[in-house]
């Protein structure tokens, strides 16, 4: 049993077979089959000042998270604003060119903060496309032509294809696991959609 405040490490798996090397690295009482991944630090240690610090380090540290942080939030704006763009948009693509004029600026930038972003305008369309047919597989009533038509594939075969290639299996597949999922989902209390 561990004492309150006492050091521990508490593992989310099972215990290996040879536990030293986690001895080894730790130094404190290991706990295996834990809930969750958890290190539990005295307080004490948490108040101590850490040996060697450096002011001029720690702001420096900070300025640059800060402005890392500022710049993912950029990001994930621009993802964001190119995701709702498209969404709207939809049945039609609009080209990469359209794009970039729609957000005021070039191709080369547009195409190099997506890089930076660690995407691409196709994975973009890609997304707002799989998850939008999603949506639609939800609604029993919607043909597969519909959804092919409102999500701007060329026809039926294509969403299938592209279907096929985000789940592994055929739309109509796809969407009685998805009406089973919501169907066994409203059984614990959860609201039905409406069309």
């Amino acid at each position: 049993m561990q004492k309150r405040g006492e050091p521990a490490d508490h593992f989310a798996f099972a215990a290996p077979r040879d536990v030293q090397p986690f001895r080894d690295l730790f130094r404190c009482p290991l706990h295996f089959g834990a809930l969750r991944n958890r290190l539990v630090v005295p307080q004490a240690c948490i108040n101590r000042p850490m040996p060697g610090r450096d002011p001029v380090t720690y702001a420096s540290t900070l300025e640059l998270l800060e402005a890392q942080m500022a710049s993912r939030r950029r990001q994930q704006d621009l993802l964001e604003i190119l995701e709702i763009s498209l969404t709207q948009s939809l049945p039609v693509v609009p080209s990469f060119s359209e794009q970039a004029r729609r957000h005021a600026s070039s191709e080369r930038t547009l195409r190099r903060r997506l890089a930076d972003c660690g995407t691409s305008c196709g994975a973009i369309v890609e997304g707002v496309r799989r998850e939008r047919v999603e949506q639609l597989l939800h609604r029993p009533q919607i043909t597969l032509r519909e959804v092919a038509r409102q999500t701007g594939f060329s026809d039926e075969r294509a969403l299938r294809r592209a279907v096929r290639r985000w789940h592994g299996m055929a739309p109509l597949q796809l969407r009685e696991g998805l009406l089973s999922k919501a169907g066994g989902s409203r059984g614990r209390g959860e609201p039905r959609d409406q069309p």
